[in-house]
């Protein structure tokens, strides 16, 4: 059963070793992350109860967890900033204390550290790149690459467990597809969607009983929430303890005919995580998780025999991931249950 309240532990429990079955779990709630384990146990051939030990286990040790971003009417941007190794630390802590900025790496390339920074407008983003950031004590300002177009995320990434009839029986329970057009949420949903942030697997039970709504309203709003577009939902897995624990984003130019074309071949990437069209001459970008160094080079050639008119000009290799869509992540690229969550979503 979800917790009675989305806060978590501040240090991970015990972390178990993972089972086939552990992974075809978390293949599955990333295709349905909502779903019941009632639903689910004919699928994985497990009771209901044995799948929600299952799932409380990998979740208290924060190894797994489902959460919820904003994927509709935001401006995103790729930073690189630096810092002095002596203000390393607290440089980092600061930035992972922003609300705008939603992932935070260490890595090897252009600059120090990589951010992910995501806002409502891009006016709030010019407050967030030119006030707030500079702001940070120790911290020297990079390059700065504004997104035009998101076409790939993180939430769309696979763990690939699942046999083809356990797919096609998950597929059934698949939400339905991101409207074309995102509906706006009103303010008064706010609060049940930082709580759907925390832990996205919260019953209407608990999220009533968190919020002081009754069940019936909560359920509504949940679905409101779910059918709006705004937001996507999103299965995560702590990333050392898959067969892809190396980060890669490389920036890639291509020619704008091209890009339907590009786009189709990426889809079939089962590395890749996340997919951005650029303002700037490397016009794309495209994050993978690999095998190892060496995988990332198969990758690299199996692109470029692919789509020969993609000219990759510049990688960035991560050596540590701080924050995830608001999570801090320790060391062992668990989540540590420190949450800070977005301010992105422009309600009504």
């Amino acid at each position: 059963m979800p917790p009675e309240t989305p806060e978590l532990p501040k240090e991970n429990a015990v972390a178990p070793d993972l089972a086939p079955t552990d992974y075809e779990l978390i293949h599955l709630l990333q295709l349905a992350p909502r779903l019941s384990w009632t639903h689910a146990s004919p699928i994985l051939g497990a009771t209901p109860a044995t799948l929600a030990q299952r799932w409380q286990r990998l979740q208290s040790s924060n190894t797994a967890w489902v959460t919820c971003y904003p994927v509709a009417d935001i401006t995103v941007a790729l930073v690189e900033v630096n810092a002095e190794p002596a203000d390393l630390d607290s440089v980092i802590a600061h930035l992972c204390s922003m609300r705008a900025v939603l992932t935070v790496e260490d890595t090897v390339g252009a600059a120090t550290i990589g951010l992910t920074v995501i806002t409502k407008s891009l006016a709030q983003m010019r407050e967030v790149l030119f006030d707030r950031l500079r702001a940070v004590p120790g911290l020297s300002m990079g390059r700065i690459r504004l997104a035009t177009a998101l076409h790939r995320h993180g939430g769309e990434w696979r763990l690939h467990a699942l046999d083809a009839t356990q797919l096609q029986q998950a597929q059934r329970h698949a939400p339905p597809a991101r409207p074309h057009r995102a509906q706006r949420l009103g303010a008064h949903l706010e609060p049940l969607v930082e709580a759907l942030m925390r832990d996205g697997r919260a019953t209407a039970a608990t999220l009533a009983k968190h919020l002081g709504r009754p069940e019936t309203t909560v359920r509504r709003q949940v679905s409101e929430v779910l059918q709006s577009g705004v937001i996507a939902m999103r299965t995560e897995i702590a990333q050392l303890t898959t067969q892809w624990p190396v980060t890669a984003t490389w920036y890639a130019s291509i020619h704008p005919r091209n890009l339907s074309e590009t786009l189709a071949a990426m889809s079939t990437l089962s590395e890749g995580r996340l997919c951005l069209s650029l303002a700037g001459a490397s016009n794309l970008s495209l994050m993978v998780w690999a095998a190892s160094l060496e995988d990332l080079l198969r990758i690299e050639v199996m692109l470029s025999t692919k789509l020969p008119h993609l000219e990759i000009h510049e990688s960035a290799i991560t050596l540590r991931t701080h924050k995830r869509m608001g999570w801090m992540i320790g060391p062992d690229g668990r989540r540590t249950g420190a949450f800070v969550p977005p301010e992105t979503i422009n309600y009504w």
